[in-house]
């Protein structure tokens, strides 16, 4: 069997995880993959994925849908697309497998093989389901199926562009379809994916399931966005933690005219912990057109100092409602929310200019503690609030996690995302730490005095092992960092 597997940017780090866990599953020897790559991923991303496919199937071949295309709808569309021409030129059946469909068994992709051909090798074969919304064709065929060989052929006419092809194809596959219970598939409610848990006890049991929600007779479960299903399959197999490099974090660096003078000394700072050698690590400078063109040269300078690779994302300056607090913040979050979806594949932190790095190892432990987590966002949390601060880090696909923070005018956009963050998110206190106000020269979890650094007694608020400390408006820790211990 051909296994294809579509992927672009904002998944590519689901498709890791997911090969990952294939080999470490025991690999699908006596099978062929194709990596079926957005047009704009990095060629040495793709790359390290072939490679990784490489340790399960018997071969490994790339190809491209030729042409970068954006956006959910027809960027799946045409991933498939891709995937059945690249089938019908090599005149081959194949099973198409998004990032987010987990294995759940050994032999799991010869276990369909062997039941489709049971079946006479009808034309698709996988789950058909029908639509929440009864305006929709029913049934369909889910997406992660097997096809027949020529498919492309046969479904390429009936494609529209602004319409999900599994949807669009429905009067074709459909009827022609094996349904089947190896493979198990549950959108999710509230347009959110599911999560796992090793319990349903919740603030959303519709959308929490548990190992033994799953058909008994599934061999593969769609979808699951968050590693989730992984990780509590790992645990009930005793297999070991995934092994491989932590995900390498990009710096998003944001800000404006008004906080452009202690940007400058924050950078300038970070400049001054890599001693004079670049981090092998990708910076992205995030700003509007409110900041002097000095400031923003100076900005840069530091930066490519400091940073092997560093990208300008300028948005425009912020419209009404957006003006002001917070609105001008939300807006800033949203675009480089949209941008770091379409340009790049690994999860960022987000250091805003009073966001001090106190170690010169800063980013790598953090990166260390955030691969040790397991989980989308890491930060931290506050918990007589119940939210996460937004100095944090976010997944590539942060956008399918928070619409609530996406359309946040008049509350903080941290504020609005916590129910759809906090199920997410692993507590990074001990790293990452924001001092809502000082007492008794402590940090404590309550509305207060700011903490300011005027002596090194000061020092005293940032804790052991605290790689960033937030906030500090006036670049006084910044200072106090500098002075030989």
């Amino acid at each position: 069997m051909l296994a294809a597997f579509p992927f672009y940017a904002g998944d590519a780090h689901l498709l890791e995880d997911l090969l990952i866990w294939i080999r470490d599953l025991g690999g699908c020897k006596g099978h062929d993959a194709v990596l079926v790559a957005d047009a704009a991923m990095p060629w040495d991303s793709v790359l390290l994925l072939r490679d990784l496919a490489k340790a399960s199937f018997d071969s490994v071949d790339i190809t491209t849908n030729e042409m970068h295309v954006d956006g959910w709808i027809p960027g799946s569309n045409s991933l498939w697309l891709a995937a059945a021409k690249y089938a019908h030129t090599h005149v081959r059946p194949f099973w198409f497998h998004e990032p987010d469909c987990i294995p759940l068994k050994t032999g799991w992709l010869t276990a369909l093989e062997t039941a489709w051909k049971a079946t006479c090798c009808q034309p698709y074969f996988g789950a058909v389901v029908n639509h929440s919304l009864a305006s929709q064709p029913n049934p369909y065929l889910e997406g992660c199926a097997i096809y027949h060989a020529h498919a492309f052929l046969a479904l390429a006419p009936t494609f529209d562009m602004t319409r999900s092809w599994t949807l669009a194809c429905a009067a074709e596959t459909a009827k022609k379809a094996v349904n089947t219970p190896l493979v198990h598939h549950f959108w999710g409610q509230n347009k959110k994916p599911p999560t796992f848990s090793e319990s349903k006890a919740t603030s959303d049991p519709i959308n929490t399931l548990t190992l033994d929600c799953i058909c008994k007779e599934a061999v593969v479960f769609h979808r699951n966005k968050d590693c989730t299903l992984i990780r509590l399959l790992r645990a009930r197999m005793r297999l070991p933690e995934k092994d491989h490099r932590p995900h390498e974090l990009i710096l998003v660096f944001p800000f404006c005219g008004r906080d452009g003078q202690l940007a400058i000394k924050t950078m300038d700072w970070i400049k001054e912990l890599s001693d004079q050698n670049k981090m092998r690590r990708t910076c992205v400078l995030h700003f509007d057109a409110s900041p002097d063109a000095r400031t923003v040269a100076h900005i840069i300078k530091s930066a490519e100092d400091a940073f092997d690779r560093v990208f300008v994302s300028r948005y425009k300056n912020p419209v009404p409602p957006y003006v002001g607090y917070p609105g001008a913040c939300n807006w800033a979050f949203r675009h480089a929310v949209y941008y770091m979806r379409d340009h790049f594949s690994n999860s960022w932190l987000w250091l805003e200019p009073d966001a001090i790095p106190t170690q010169s190892d800063w980013l790598f432990a953090i990166e260390d503690e955030y691969a040790r987590g397991g989980k989308p966002f890491m930060g931290t949390m506050f918990s007589n609030m119940g939210h996460l601060n937004g100095v944090a880090i976010y997944p590539n696909n942060t956008a399918d996690y928070v619409p609530s923070a996406l359309r946040a005018i008049s509350e903080p956009w941290d504020m609005a995302m916590m129910s759809e963050v906090m199920p997410n998110a692993y507590c990074g206190n001990a790293f990452i730490c924001h001092c809502r106000s000082v007492s008794n020269g402590r940090c404590v979890d309550v509305a207060g005095s700011a903490p300011v650094f005027n002596s090194i007694r000061d020092l005293g608020l940032v804790e052991p092992g605290v790689r960033i400390f937030h906030p500090c408006k006036d670049g006084g820790l910044i200072k106090l960092l500098r002075i030989p211990k």
